[in-house]
């Protein structure tokens, strides 16, 4: 019989060594699973709690791209 690869046991988020669930594409712990599925959810919670919480936007400012003049080919 082929040796078989270890199943995972640390949460592909946390790290932490408890049961795993799969959410999204990851195998996660039950808790991260609740924060994946409120973030996809209810994204608006998620933008009314972050500045509470911390100390940074959670999303970079939108680069400005000046829109340049056109020019006709001589």
């Amino acid at each position: 019989m082929p040796d078989m690869p270890p199943e995972k046991t640390h949460c592909e988020l946390c790290n932490a060594e408890k049961k795993l669930h799969l959410a999204s594409g990851y195998q996660v712990c039950s808790a991260c699973r609740v924060i994946i599925g409120n973030v996809r959810n209810h994204p608006e919670i998620i933008r009314k709690l972050w500045p509470r919480f911390q100390d940074e936007p959670i999303l970079p400012e939108p680069c400005r791209v000046e829109k340049m003049e056109v020019r006709e080919l001589p």
